[in-house]
C-alpha cells in the first residue's frame, strides 16, 4: 500500500468526500451475504513513536469529544519495523465507521497527512451456498484504498492469498452500494493483519 493513503483528500479534495466514501460500508450491513465484523484496523506509519504517544495521549479524548458516552475502544499493535496498528472496535457498526473517519482525520492534523497506510474491516461471509471459492475457513476483508478511491476485497487462506474468492467476493457485493475500488491491479496485499 501507499504511504501517502489519505494524503490526496487532505491536499486536494475535501473531506466530505472521503467521509462518503468511506462511509459507504455501512450499506454492508443491509446486505444478506456478509456482515462487517465491529472492528476496523487502521494501518499506520510509525516514525519516532509518534502514532504511540497520540494513541496513549490524545485518541480516547479525540473519540469521546462530542459523542456522549461513546463506547469506541481501541488497542495498538506495535510490528516490528515502521507499522503499528490502530485496532478500533464497537458494538454498532455506524459508530466504527465515524470513529475510523474521526482517527484518520485526526492523524493527518495531528501527526501528518501521509500517517495512515489504510483501513481494514475484517467481514463474515454469512451465507456461502452459491459460492464456488468463498468458505467460511478463509479471512475476509474490505479495504479501503485511495488510488482509485474506495473499498477492494481481500481475502487469504492461511497465509495466501485467495484472488479468485477476492473477484467472486467483489462480484457477490458490488452493487449493495459500497464505492468499490474496481481496478483489481490497485487490489494490493497486506501482510500479517492482526484482525
Amino acid at each position: 500500500m501507499n504511504s501517502n493513503f489519505f494524503s490526496k483528500f487532505f491536499k486536494n479534495d475535501p473531506i466530505e468526500k472521503l467521509w462518503t466514501l468511506l462511509s459507504s460500508i455501512k450499506f454492508l450491513k443491509n446486505e444478506n451475504i456478509l456482515n462487517p465484523k465491529n472492528k476496523v484496523g487502521v494501518m499506520c506509519w510509525e516514525k519516532n513513536d509518534q502514532i504511540k504517544v497520540f494513541c496513549d495521549k490524545k485518541l480516547k479524548n479525540i473519540l469521546n469529544d462530542g459523542v456522549e458516552d461513546s463506547k469506541t475502544t481501541f488497542n495498538l499493535i506495535d510490528e516490528s519495523g515502521e507499522v503499528v496498528w490502530i485496532i478500533l472496535e464497537d458494538r454498532d457498526f455506524n459508530e466504527l465507521v465515524a470513529s475510523a473517519f474521526t482517527t484518520v482525520n485526526a492523524l493527518s492534523q495531528e501527526i501528518n497527512n501521509e500517517s495512515v497506510m489504510g483501513l481494514i474491516f475484517p467481514v463474515v461471509i454469512e451465507n456461502t451456498d452459491n459460492s464456488n471459492y468463498l468458505d467460511h475457513n478463509q479471512r475476509h476483508y474490505l479495504i479501503f484504498n485511495e488510488n482509485p478511491p474506495g473499498y477492494y476485497p481481500l481475502v487469504y487462506q492461511n497465509e495466501d492469498r485467495q484472488p479468485i474468492a477476492e473477484i467472486e467476493l467483489f462480484d457477490l457485493i458490488k452493487n449493495s452500494g459500497i464505492e468499490f475500488n474496481k481496478d483489481q491491479r490497485k487490489w494490493f496485499s497486506v501482510d500479517n493483519i492482526p484482525i
